[in-house]
């Protein structure tokens, strides 16, 4: 437990915010996909206090007000989408960046709020992730496809096998060095166990 603590508290995917090798539009996809797999996450069995422990570490520093090597990798991106705009040009090394940023208005306290449900997934807002994909401005394929799934009351083992399996996909192409993804690699490959909501 503690070396799992221990290496929650270390940021994997980015170690120093000036050697950002993401693009602005880049920081907040992946931010979005953080968010929808630790709502897949939440509702497996197997994964469900993983899901909790990462959201309680992430929101240790509730306001992001800056980059902390020591936080988690989505704590990290959840200050470089909602920084203001002056430092986003700077870290991106981009004036559009900074422009971004001024059109994005992420919902910092319900996202915070979000994040400490996690333990408990039937009492979340459906319509979060919406929300949040229209804040970030999403047109990525394959985050889209995800929250669809996602949004099946009940689904199939079929739909669960393939969600882990596109959430495995996308990470694997866009952050491969995320400090979660070992955990997705062992986790998210065997039988699954949904938590079916109760009617």
């Amino acid at each position: 437990m503690m070396q799992f603590i221990k290496e929650l508290n270390e940021a994997r995917m980015i170690l120093n915010q000036k050697d950002m090798r993401m693009s602005y539009t880049d920081a907040c996809e992946n931010l979005y996909l953080c968010i929808l797999t630790l709502e897949f996450l939440s509702r497996i069995k197997q994964t469900q206090d993983l899901a909790k422990r990462y959201a309680d570490s992430t929101t240790n520093y509730y306001n992001y007000s800056e980059f902390r090597a020591n936080g988690t990798d989505m704590a990290n991106l959840i200050y470089f989408v909602n920084t203001d705009p002056k430092n986003v040009v700077k870290i991106f090394n981009s004036e559009d960046a900074g422009k971004l940023r001024e059109s994005t208005h992420l919902p910092l306290m319900a996202l915070n709020g979000y994040l400490t449900s996690m333990n408990n997934p039937n009492n979340r807002d459906i319509y979060f992730l919406m929300r949040i994909e229209t804040a970030l401005r999403i047109t990525q394929g394959g985050s889209k496809e995800i929250r669809r799934l996602l949004s099946y009351r009940n689904p199939q083992q079929s739909d669960v096998n393939l969600t882990a399996n596109r959430i495995l996909n996308e990470f694997r192409t866009k952050m491969p060095t995320y400090d979660l993804m070992s955990d997705l690699e062992s986790k998210l490959q065997g039988n699954l166990t949904y938590i079916h909501e109760k009617n």
